[in-house]
């Protein structure tokens, strides 16, 4: 609010000498730029290969802002710093919309860009990861599984006796953890602070048992499970959101074995069902829900829901299954087998056959956790 002092009119009169004004805020108002939003980027991009954005303009009411046809500034930041961009501005908007090419010069991990227009709206896109220009190969004969520390920039991968953990920013091995005998599957939990490793051979008269490993410390320490009838090692691990795991195991022989949900944090273990050994196990980019794959030659796949900590709905497809991978939020299964890979919905209903029967196909896969 504010004062105007008015005289010396021309042709009239005046009333009263002052005048007050007000100065209107129109960004909360329908339709004016509140702040923008990024359509998701998948992870991993390569560094100086232009990928696809889009940027939207919205109002505070999270509608377009079709009156925006500004142009805005772009950065990117990740764990190590500033990441380099070209372009760093964007063209003029479009109805409140603006799709380009852009291409990021730095080598990083958790790398977030941010549009701005200078005026005080701002909005950040999803974290990705930046590789090395094409594919990298890195040399581990002996891999079983691997799984990603988003935190750290790391690839832990069971390789015998060793968790070897692979720098994705240097493309190099550091010291690995060591421990077990046969390690096998491996999963980290959702605060990326503890990984949980199974192992083929962790077994004795009484106890099976997988791996803890606290990563802040980088200690490790065994947590035991009493032995069911001719039970061997642990198999396949997977986390659900809530921050327990599923934990697969081996059968001496043909047979079937628990199927474990552990807390590393409480020491919790129930068991969720009994399935042919061995089966695998694999979680959706949420956390929400997990798939499980049985072995048997009809292969049943499981729906786990983690809120209910129950198996919701099982199919068969009639062959053994080789994997299960599960999409960002459970709305889609894919399971490789020797007849193809059947593609599900959430209801657990086939919407697609990829490969054929004997052919060359995939035996395992793992869906982008944030992207479709």
């Amino acid at each position: 609010t504010f004062f105007v002092n008015l005289s010396n009119p021309t042709n009239g009169t005046l009333v009263r000498s002052r005048a007050m004004g007000t100065i209107l805020n129109d960004d909360g108002l329908p339709g004016q730029i509140d702040h923008f939003t990024w359509n998701v980027i998948p992870s991993p991009q390569f560094v100086e290969s232009p990928f696809t954005v889009t940027i939207n303009a919205l109002d505070v009411s999270n509608n377009p802002a079709t009156n925006f046809n500004g142009a805005v500034t772009l950065n990117g930041v990740g764990n190590h710093g500033a990441v380099s961009l070209t372009p760093i501005s964007t063209g003029q908007f479009t109805n409140g919309q603006w799709t380009g090419a852009l291409t990021v010069n730095t080598l990083d991990t958790n790398v977030v860009l941010t549009a701005s227009d200078g005026n005080g709206h701002t909005g950040n896109g999803n974290p990705f990861y930046m590789f090395g220009p094409g594919s990298t190969f890195i040399p581990a004969a002996s891999r079983v599984d691997m799984v990603q520390d988003s935190a750290r920039g790391l690839l832990y991968i069971t390789d015998g006796n060793q968790v070897l953990r692979y720098d994705l920013n240097s493309g190099t091995f550091l010291s690995p953890f060591v421990f077990g005998s046969s390690l096998c599957g491996i999963d980290i939990s959702p605060d990326n602070n503890t990984l949980v490793v199974a192992d083929t051979a962790a077994y004795n008269s009484t106890n099976i048992w997988v791996y803890v490993v606290d990563l802040p410390s980088g200690t490790n320490r065994q947590a035991n499970f009493a032995r069911a009838f001719y039970e061997g090692g642990t198999y396949a691990v997977a986390f659900g959101n809530d921050g327990a795991a599923l934990i697969s195991s081996e059968y001496l022989g043909s047979g079937w074995t628990p199927l474990r949900r552990y807390d590393p944090v409480s020491g919790n273990v129930t068991t969720v069902g009994e399935l042919p050994s061995p089966s695998m196990v694999s979680s959706s980019g949420d956390g929400r829900i997990m798939g499980v794959a049985e072995s048997t030659s009809s292969g049943p796949l499981d729906r786990y829901d983690v809120t209910s900590q129950t198996i919701t709905g099982t199919v068969d497809d009639g062959w053994a299954n080789f994997e299960v991978g599960v999409n960002r939020n459970g709305s889609q299964f894919a399971v490789p087998t020797y007849y193809g890979t059947f593609i599900y919905n959430t209801n657990l209903n086939q919407v697609a056959l990829l490969g054929a029967y004997a052919s060359e196909g995939p035996i395992g896969l793992a869906y982008d956790p944030q992207a479709d």
